[in-house]
């Protein structure tokens, strides 16, 4: 009880400044700023403008915890167990400020800092969507929908174990997408590796012996010469270089600057589990939510929060307006293009037939087999791909250098 007497003394200002972006009906991103208590104000302030929300951070300065933003993302494996200890304490009958004051106790940082601001919005009455929609890019637009229908419904705790399975799936895909990249990644810094150790130790030795020789020395031999005389020459600023370049671009990539959706639908060999993998996560969100008592509209508005693509999102912001102005849900859904044809026949014959949950689902199995088949191949035909990628370019070099040494033996 001393715990969460000292909890709920924490304050919290109680108007915060929000800076949002929000798409209009024709598509274009609006920029704004809004002053409210709690994100769902700001979501029902841009609804009544026709406007949906993109993004939304949090720029008040008078909060007590000085300058921290409450903006840090739990991953999906916090998410999972998160979810999973929620639903197990509110399964046991405990009231939510109790529940959420024990769980904070397992955080530290900022994430234990919003769960004091989710126990003190619960404390002053507000609803466990609104005191969560206030910790800024913590929590998945999605999910906040998914509590906001179990609010409603009085399935809290349902609603709490069908997210931790899905971000629990959510992980599982993420881990062997990053199990299926490492391989080839290792790959190609060995052959870097390789070629940094050739080009500077074992090319210049046999370089100072063909020169030396006076031996006729063919072009590829020449241009690899040349090459190793610029890396010898340059080795810390090459290095200098590759490090500020690599900086630059986790950067890039960290801030969402690059869609990295756009530039892997261009890689053919990347391209169809690219698609895959997103219409997998875009369905998933879309029939949890519907699934639990949500509509479909706010099941396809919440999804855009899955994925990380700017130009995925905008398609299915274009199909969201697309439903609200009357189009049939498999018609509006050919605007997002990851979803395949098969998908939007199961769609079209699940909303004929009234059975759109049912065909969702089989949809969603249909693509989880799919990814993982995918995942499965790319993972086997990467291993030798990248074996004869550094056998090529080790190879490249070593014939470069011994066809003079060939010749000179030969004049022997």
């Amino acid at each position: 009880m001393n715990l969460l007497k000292s909890l709920m003394e924490i304050s919290f200002e109680a108007m915060n400044n929000y800076r949002y972006k929000a798409l209009n009906k024709s598509g274009s991103i609006e920029a704004g700023n809004y002053e409210c208590e709690n994100m769902k104000k700001l979501m029902l302030h841009l609804q009544k403008k026709e406007l949906i929300l993109v993004k939304a951070i949090t720029v008040s300065k008078k909060l007590d915890f000085g300058k921290i933003a409450f903006h840090k993302k739990m991953t999906y494996k916090q998410l999972s167990l998160f979810c999973k200890q929620v639903a197990s304490i509110l399964d046991s009958g405990m009231p939510l400020v109790e529940a959420f004051t024990i769980l904070s106790m397992d955080y530290k940082g900022i994430l234990k800092q919003n769960m004091v601001k989710i126990i003190n919005g619960l404390s002053r009455g507000e609803t466990l969507y609104s005191s969560m929609a206030s910790c800024t890019n913590m929590f998945p637009d999605f999910m906040l929908q998914m509590i906001r229908i179990g609010e409603y419904s009085g399935k809290l705790d349902k609603i709490f174990l069908e997210l931790s399975i899905h971000f629990h799936k959510q992980y599982k895909l993420k881990q062997k997408l990053i199990n299926a990249a490492t391989y080839p990644m290792i790959v190609f810094i060995m052959s870097q590796i390789a070629v940094l150790f050739l080009m500077t130790t074992i090319v210049p030795s046999m370089m100072e012996l063909i020169r030396s020789s006076g031996g006729k020395i063919p072009l590829l031999t020449k241009i690899m010469f040349s090459i190793s005389d610029f890396i010898k020459n340059n080795i810390f600023l090459i290095i200098a270089v590759a490090l500020i370049i690599s900086f630059y671009c986790f950067k890039i990539i960290s801030k969402n600057k690059l869609d990295i959706y756009v530039v892997l639908k261009h890689i053919r060999f990347l391209a169809k589990i690219n698609k895959k993998v997103n219409s997998y996560k875009i369905l998933r969100a879309v029939n949890l939510i519907y699934s639990s008592g949500g509509n479909i509209v706010n099941a396809l508005e919440s999804s855009s929060g899955i994925v990380n693509s700017k130009y995925l999102k905008k398609q299915i912001f274009n199909s969201v307006f697309s439903i609200k102005k009357g189009m049939a849900i498999s018609n509006s859904l050919k605007q997002i293009e990851v979803i395949d044809s098969v998908t939007i026949a199961l769609i079209k014959l699940g909303e004929g037939a009234g059975k759109l949950e049912d065909m969702l689902s089989k949809a969603i199995n249909i693509l989880e087999d799919d990814v993982d088949g995918y995942i499965n191949r790319f993972s086997e035909l990467i291993q030798p791909i990248s074996i004869l990628f550094l056998a090529i370019v080790v190879a490249t070099i070593m014939f470069a250098v011994m066809i003079p040494m060939f010749t000179l033996y030969n004049t022997i």
